[in-house]
């Protein structure tokens, strides 16, 4: 199967698009969203509370699935954020740049991202359900029942540039346990694991490991990963299904896009590089 090159979080935290409208605003919601209240009108222009929680996980300043409070100080973060970038594009339609050809070039990548990430969380939807995760979970302890564990903690950065500030400050003396907890939350907390819930890029390289070594980072469709263990054993089968459910949805839902993505790629005619026609001549 062909890696795929899409990265999970493609899918999360992009900009909502809308049809036309007046030049000093931007196009209010044609239906009231039900049970989603209202964080904010900008001259006419509602935000939801939905839109400040999606930007602020976009940001990293909450997990996906945590809840956001309005009021709290993160959730007022995110709508002072939100209220700039609608003034700003109700400025910018108010200036006609909404018919520059740049801004309606930008605007169909936009709207080709936003169609692709949405096709990708009506998948997950279909594919990381409950019934599934237990399913994977009493297929994995199984497997655990004969295999070996890990107990690790992990640090994921976004990009190289962040990663190479990670090891420095490891190299600097900073505890690994610290920089995880600060930098990717869940990930960051010490747990166990069996080979096959991890990326496969993770699960040499970490079951290689002796007790307090840690990899170098690693790419996978999470971002750059860093993995520490503190601990092994040999599992007796018996792991509970919420102490691993986590890694069980992220397994499964790099598995499925992978998945999705080599259907399509299978299916579609791709041209690149040297097999591109060459562009038409123009004469004066």
């Amino acid at each position: 199967m062909r890696p795929t090159t899409i990265a999970l979080s493609l899918w999360l935290g992009l900009a909502l698009l809308g049809p036309a409208c007046t030049p000093n605003t931007l196009p209010p919601a044609e239906i009231a969203r039900d049970g989603d209240p209202l964080a904010a009108m900008v001259n006419g222009s509602p935000i939801y509370a939905s839109d400040v929680r999606r930007a602020a996980a976009s940001e990293g300043l909450i997990a996906e699935a945590e809840t956001l409070p309005p009021g709290s100080p993160v959730f007022e973060r995110a709508l002072d954020a939100l209220v700039d970038q609608r003034l700003l594009a109700i400025d910018a339609r108010a200036s006609g740049l909404d018919r520059d050809p740049e801004a309606l070039r930008r605007l169909a990548t936009a709207r080709e991202r936003i169609l692709g990430n949405l096709r990708v969380e009506r998948m997950l939807a279909d594919e990381v359900t409950e019934e599934k995760l237990r399913d994977l979970f009493e297929a994995q302890n199984r497997i655990a029942a004969t295999g070996p564990e890990r107990r690790i903690r992990q640090i994921v950065v976004a990009d190289e540039e962040a990663a190479a500030a990670v090891a420095e400050r490891l190299e600097a003396g900073e505890a690994f346990a610290d920089v995880a907890e600060e930098l990717s939350a869940e990930r960051g907390r010490s747990r166990w694991t069996v080979r096959g819930a991890l990326p496969p890029e993770l699960r040499g390289p970490v079951f290689a490991l002796a007790d307090g070594a840690r990899t170098e980072f690693i790419k996978t469709a999470d971002g750059f990963v860093m993995t520490q263990v503190s601990a092994r054993r040999a599992p007796d089968g018996t792991a509970e299904f919420e102490d691993v459910r986590e890694d069980l949805a992220r397994f499964r839902t790099f598995q499925a896009v992978e998945e999705l993505m080599t259907d399509l790629r299978d299916d579609a005619a791709i041209v690149r590089g040297d097999d591109l026609p060459l562009p038409e001549e123009t004469t004066e």
